[in-house]
């Protein structure tokens, strides 16, 4: 006659979860071989710290296990601390804008702003810099002098590493831009640069797709800008 289990105190699962294997390992070995056992153990395993018995019955023998101590992380546990982490980073995330408007509100005119950011890395450090705010036009620079002394560098080597990592990121942004291949090659610079504007302009304004606006808008910029 088979063996019939009975589990006492174990509720259904969520999930499979790692400890329900080291568990599983920990087991003796004539036990864990047992086909009534594996089939009970695959459909139960605890969500919370218990101790709980399992029972197997047959008309040969009867044997009584117990476990305790043993916690299992539930799917819902998991998105509870997904969520939590998310509520971390955007209350961090205000903390630090709150923090910049603080350190630049009495700053006014051409210059270098505050920024508050966080270190890469494992341990997260908050940190200060001054940089240009490109969000603020008026702030900017104009001119190459003006540029020096805003920032307060005339060493002319200084200036050239500026120039290159400037150079780098612009060019690695107008290559990697998802409007670039929208392009036609033969148009002047500057229709370039305004059906780009125009593109990102109308797919956030709008809420449609790159595609669906290019769609749109890139009929009339071919019948206005031929090739020549």
């Amino acid at each position: 006659m088979p063996l019939r289990p009975r589990v006492v105190g174990v509720p259904q699962p969520a999930g499979v979860g790692a400890q329900r294997a080291r568990v599983y390992q920990s087991l003796p070995k004539p036990l864990c071989t047992a086909p009534c056992f594996i089939i009970l153990f695959s459909t139960y395993h605890l969500t919370s710290k218990m101790t709980f018995a399992i029972l197997l019955k047959s008309r040969q023998f009867r044997l009584t296990l117990i476990v305790e101590g043993i916690t299992m992380t539930t799917v819902s546990d998991k998105q509870a601390e997904k969520d939590a982490k998310a509520e971390a980073l955007k209350a961090r995330s205000a903390a630090m804008e709150a923090k910049e408007k603080e350190l630049n509100a009495g700053k006014t005119g051409k210059g270098t702003r505050t920024f508050v950011a966080m270190t890469r890395g494992r341990s997260n450090l908050e940190i200060q810099y001054e940089g240009f705010d490109e969000s603020q036009p008026d702030t900017l620079p104009k001119s190459l002098s003006e540029f020096m002394d805003l920032a307060k560098v005339s060493d002319e080597q200084v200036i050239v590493g500026y120039l290159i990592d400037g150079f780098n990121s612009a060019a690695y942004s107008n290559a990697s831009d998802p409007i670039s291949e929208y392009v036609e090659v033969y148009w002047d610079d500057d229709v370039k640069t305004r059906f780009k504007a125009t593109i990102r302009n109308y797919s956030r304004d709008a809420g449609v797709s790159i595609e669906d606006a290019v769609a749109l808008i890139k009929p009339a910029y071919l019948k206005g800008n031929p090739a020549k």
